[in-house]
């Protein structure tokens, strides 16, 4: 965007590659997204915009009703569709998912965390675990710590009333590769002192100096709070407070391979909330 309006851009990295939690490799099992998988609302998101500039193809990955879930409260058999347990255990996904947005008590500045509202809103066993899994999915982080305000006041109904999730074809990747066509980028520049002020920002690095008239910092929460970046002068007073309430969720993605499909034909994704 502000190449493609003039500017003149560097973008210094700090890993031996772009893209941070995207990331697509070739293995001999086929491409694997290490990082960002799948994308949802399709052509109702900014991404799609990129998707369809760059003419990449996509593939339906999963229809979200149609996946598998296990749940050892199930009456009959354990292993059913999301269609089937949501029927047949007298629980609604979709009320479950508007109730999210719908706190008729959170007012004000009052809030529940996502505990209480679990405890308080749903019986134990399917409809408690199936809540905190939906939770907890879309917000990493423990339960008693998820604001309830917090997730109504982003708009997350949009993403968990769609049910269709799609793959790029050629990986994301392929559309960071798109993207960064063209783009001054140098890898393995570790910031460590940010000076900004009237005259323009100048970023020091483990060995060079970098000077403009302004700076986009887009490093992560983690890196801000490790306090390994310095700021010259400091970060504002409410963003340092800000920082010291902010979490990384605690999610790891980890591959493993089975000689024989052991799931349903044509299983997707295999749920286990009371895991």
């Amino acid at each position: 965007y502000l190449t493609d309006n003039g500017f003149k851009v560097k973008l210094i990295e700090g890993a031996n590659r772009i893209g941070g939690r995207i990331y697509s490799t070739n293995q001999s099992e086929g491409l694997i997204e290490l990082g960002a998988e799948s994308v949802s609302l399709k052509d109702k998101v900014l991404l799609w915009d990129e998707i369809n500039k760059y003419d990449l193809s996509t593939s339906l990955a999963f229809s979200e009703m149609d996946n598998d879930i296990y749940h050892p409260n199930f009456s009959g058999k354990k292993l059913k569709t999301l269609t089937e347990a949501v029927s047949e255990e007298g629980f609604s996904k979709y009320k479950a998912r508007s109730m999210f947005m719908n706190f008729n008590d959170v007012k004000g500045d009052k809030d529940l965390s996502g505990l209480e509202m679990v405890k308080s809103r749903w019986k134990e066993g399917f409809p408690q675990d199936f809540v905190t899994m939906s939770l907890t999915g879309t917000i990493p982080g423990p339960l008693d710590k998820i604001s309830m305000m917090g997730f109504k006041s982003d708009d997350f109904k949009t993403q968990l009333d769609e049910d269709y999730r799609y793959n790029l074809s050629t990986g994301y990747g392929s559309l960071l590769d798109k993207m960064s066509e063209g783009l001054d980028i140098e890898t393995n520049q570790k910031v460590q002192r940010v000076h900004y002020g009237n005259e323009g920002v100048v970023i020091n690095t483990e060995g060079k100096e970098y000077r403009a008239k302004t700076a986009i910092c887009t490093f992560s929460i983690g890196m801000l709070k490790s306090g390994n970046v310095e700021f010259s002068p400091k970060l504002p007073s409410q963003k340092e407070a800000a920082l010291k309430y902010m979490q990384m969720g605690p999610e790891s993605k980890i591959f493993i391979g089975f000689e024989e499909n052991f799931g349903p034909q044509g299983t997707s994704l295999l749920l286990n909330p009371s895991s």
